[in-house]
């Protein structure tokens, strides 16, 4: 009952917006991760447009083993250079910075959240590792936003305006979505395996999300808490996808919501 009514807010949704209800497009270049030809998609694991994976049951044994990651500071550097060759005024310019270095501390502190939840998470946190006389060696999360493009809410509400009164007028509300794109990898105290290959970066996973499908979100209305959003689903997943192993699959977040706030 619950899926059929769901499944109806969703047709209602898609005829009252006239919005694609299609997820973002994945990035077309991969500027942080290590080795980003050996990314391809693999939505029976990892629910990310790319991943990869050295081995999946030996880097299950080895997060068991070492049990303990420590979240890196969230690399922002690409959406800096790309906001800095951006035209605009120089305030403009260090102002959308400065949000998007907001944004990386925001998904770095929601995934040190998860890791301390021990319902959720068996990993250590950064902060526990701190605590303990001798902790071992951790693996390391890197992660960097690559992308951040803030909604537009002024043509968001002129979207809403056009669809309540022209049917398909929704479709302007795509000129003001927001997107954030995202890569990372986690990297072990590791050397070369007997094969002679280097397995410092065990795990590689790239993404890119919009906002949400609605017919009215509160959210439309805000820069990014489309985005934020997104970080909290991104945080989940990733934790999920550390303390589960090969064979779990981790589930991809839905492209519309029915939820208006």
């Amino acid at each position: 009952m619950n899926r059929l009514v769901f499944g109806l807010g969703v047709i209602v949704l898609f005829l009252a917006t006239g919005c694609s209800l299609l997820k973002a497009s994945a990035s077309k270049e991969h500027v942080f991760v290590p080795a980003p030809e050996l990314l391809t998609e693999n939505r029976k694991r990892a629910p990310f447009h790319r991943y990869w994976v050295y081995d999946g049951k030996k880097y299950f044994d080895i997060r068991k083993n070492i049990g303990q990651v420590e979240v890196v500071e969230v690399d922002i550097s690409n959406v800096e250079r790309i906001y800095r060759t951006s035209r605009g005024s120089k305030e403009t310019k260090d102002r959308r910075i400065d949000e998007a270095r907001n944004l990386a501390r925001y998904l770095e502190g929601k995934i040190n959240l998860l890791l301390e939840d021990r319902e959720f998470s068996h990993l250590i946190s950064k902060a526990e590792m701190e605590s303990k006389a001798n902790p071992k060696e951790p693996l390391k999360l890197r992660l960097s936003l690559t992308s951040v493009i803030p909604t537009n809410p002024g043509v968001n509400f002129a979207g809403s305006v056009a669809g309540f009164f022209v049917p398909g007028g929704g479709l302007i509300k795509y000129f003001g979505e927001g997107s954030v794109a995202m890569e990372g990898f986690v990297e072990g105290p590791f050397g070369l395996d007997s094969g002679q290959r280097d397995i410092r970066t065990l795990e590689q996973y790239a993404d890119r999300e919009g906002q949400k499908t609605s017919a009215f979100s509160l959210k439309d209305y805000q820069r990014y808490a489309h985005i934020r959003q997104v970080l909290d689903e991104w945080a989940m997943q990733i934790v999920e996808l550390l303390n589960t192993d090969a064979q779990h699959m981790v589930d991809d977040s839905l492209p519309v919501t029915l939820n208006p706030f």
